[in-house]
């Protein structure tokens, strides 16, 4: 569980899973969605840039833990995020539950998510827990990404596919948190 704080004294906690050993590594910058891109709906800008301390990779959070992109590109003072459900959009995840399984989610032009390169013999189960791996240099592992609602297999495949729902609408985003590294 991470706790972020405000102001001395003022404590959010969330429902995201860092460890423990790892909340106190990082710093954040809370931010306002001040537009998005006109012929992509899926890149949000944000009021903070370089003057917040802002870097392209670093993860993009609503409700204190729940990854809903990442930055790409800064200016002064804003900058741009791709939010997961672009179609370019890739991030590297695991399950709540299961240590070392890991794949990537990627973005199926702004409706859903999904989980791929997850090993055949992988068992699991709808309603799944989908976090960040950690594998990412800028994303703390532990993030929440979403849960599983279906999945796919086809006979034959090394991988199989999972669809990611995410734990609210994209679309309703209005005030953000970017994690910073210390």
């Amino acid at each position: 569980m991470i706790i972020l704080s405000l102001d001395p004294g003022v404590e959010r906690t969330g429902f995201a899973l860092f460890n423990k050993k790892d909340q106190n590594n990082f710093k954040y910058q809370i931010s306002n969605i001040i537009g998005r891109m006109p012929l992509n709906e899926q890149v949000v800008i944000i009021d903070k840039g370089n003057s917040s301390g802002l870097i392209p990779g670093l993860a993009v959070t609503v409700s204190q833990g729940v990854i809903v992109g990442k930055v790409l590109k800064v200016e002064e003072t804003r900058s741009f995020v791709e939010l997961l459900t672009n179609t370019q959009s890739s991030l590297a995840v695991g399950f709540g539950s299961q240590s070392g399984t890991n794949g990537l989610v990627v973005g199926k032009a702004g409706l859903n998510l999904i989980m791929d390169y997850i090993p055949q013999n992988q068992e699991i189960t709808d309603h799944e827990v989908v976090i960040t791996s950690g594998l990412e240099e800028l994303i703390p592992q532990g993030l929440l990404v979403g849960e599983v609602s279906e999945i796919t297999s086809q006979v034959g495949q090394i991988f199989k596919q999972a669809k990611v729902i995410p734990p609210f609408n994209y679309k309703n985003l209005q005030i953000l948190t970017v994690i910073l590294k210390n």
